[in-house]
């Protein structure tokens, strides 16, 4: 699969707090309490069964106590805390600064019931490789997956991956964000980005190693044309 091109997605931005580039989105002091974020419709039940999307995330600035999701998907468009009170869906990721950790966790709204995971526990300044997938076969309706790698290759893990069995039922979304405002009120803000995601429509088709696209590199050979980074889900 190719990187998502991010110019392609929609950007609901009033206060002018995103940047979004062909790689990369990045956003600059985007405060809890605003309706902001930027995606992409994939078309109805698009993200269905088995999923594995990867992307690229490093947080420079934070205040207060935090939140706000790096990644998430959805059937309606709408913040993180409106989807919940309006008893929407979703599956996100959401970081969250408590003084002194900044941490990232897997969260679930089914039907306005809202579920978490353990948290990882991150630093400002560092960039870290993410993994989310989706494996439907664990448990009753499928179980989300967080692994936080501290290399491109996504071979040395930060942590233990966390989990997040899934509720209800074997649910399909739409929508997919390369940022979402969580917006309960608070006035608190982060400053960072989010860049080169990648979507798997199969833990299968994830396997399969991945090159850089033409774009990236300087001629049409590809002899020494960048690096083949394994992308397995270990």
């Amino acid at each position: 699969m190719a990187l998502e091109d991010f110019n392609t997605y929609t950007e609901v931005d009033p206060n002018s707090r995103i940047t979004v580039a062909t790689r990369r989105v990045t956003w600059t002091a985007l405060t809890e309490n605003e309706d902001a974020y930027v995606y992409k419709d994939k078309g109805v039940n698009f993200f269905d069964g088995d999923f594995v999307h990867l992307f690229t995330v490093r947080t420079s600035a934070v205040s207060a106590t935090t939140r706000n999701g790096y990644w998430a998907l959805t059937n309606t468009l709408d913040d993180l805390v409106g989807t919940d009170t309006a008893d929407g869906s979703y599956l996100a990721l959401r970081f969250e600064f408590t003084d002194p950790l900044l941490s990232l966790r897997l969260n679930e709204v089914d039907s306005g019931d809202f579920r978490e995971s353990s948290n990882i526990t991150i630093s400002l300044n560092t960039t870290y490789y993410l993994k989310v997938y989706r494996d439907e076969s664990v448990g009753s309706f499928g179980t989300l997956y967080l692994a936080i790698y501290t290399d491109a290759a996504r071979t040395t893990l930060l942590s233990s991956v966390v989990s997040l069995a899934l509720n209800t039922s074997k649910k399909d979304f739409r929508y997919i964000h390369a940022v979402i405002t969580y917006n309960n009120g608070a006035n608190d803000f982060a400053t960072g980005f989010s860049e080169n995601m990648e979507l798997f429509s199969s833990l299968t088709t994830a396997l399969k190693v991945r090159t850089e696209p033409s774009t990236a590199i300087t001629t049409t050979s590809a002899t020494g044309n960048g690096v083949i980074a394994d992308l397995g889900l270990s």
